[in-house]
């Protein structure tokens, strides 16, 4: 019977290293085994070429494909002379789209002043976008013709065509 119970002390022994260690095996495995971290947000500045074209304010609206940019959709106003714009968004394929902007109500007055005394709330309203650019597809996620790759690096010439 003495022969047995040092075999016995050294399992015992060894169960009890093993539950000293197992948090440290476990903080590795998590460790080793988590999801690569997504990419930052890169710099995108480009134009939507012939803007006189749209003859409105609009907004460009980044439609990511990929699963690695899929929680960031990025939406910038274009400059409405030029049809430039600068925004972030993660490296990735996107399709862009034309959106009319909406008019925000917005305050008349300074909010310090009692409710009674402000002036009324004014909307402002924009044209509407041109029949053509709709029936093209470009305010279309599916039908779009802009579909773009954005770079690791960013990119700061990105053309956007506007065809009828």
């Amino acid at each position: 019977m003495r022969t047995a119970r040092p075999a016995v002390e050294e399992r015992r022994s060894g169960w009890i290293c093993l539950r000293a260690l197992s948090p440290l095996f476990l903080c590795l495995l998590v460790a080793g085994c988590g999801k690569k971290a997504p990419p930052d947000p890169v710099e995108v500045k480009g134009r939507v070429d012939d803007t006189k074209k749209v003859g409105t304010p609009f907004l460009l609206v980044f439609h990511p494909q990929d699963e690695s940019n899929r929680r960031h959709r990025p939406t910038v106003e274009a400059a409405a002379k030029t049809g430039s714009f600068t925004l972030e968004c993660l490296p990735g394929r996107y399709k862009v789209t034309l959106a009319q902007p909406q008019g925000p109500a917005q305050e008349g007055g300074p909010a310090t002043l009692p409710p009674e005394t402000q002036p009324p709330k004014t909307i402002i309203s924009t044209p509407k976008l041109p029949d053509w650019i709709i029936q093209a597809g470009y305010t279309d996620p599916q039908k779009t013709p802009w579909e773009i790759e954005v770079p690791e690096g960013g990119t700061t010439d990105l053309v956007l065509p506007l065809k009828p």
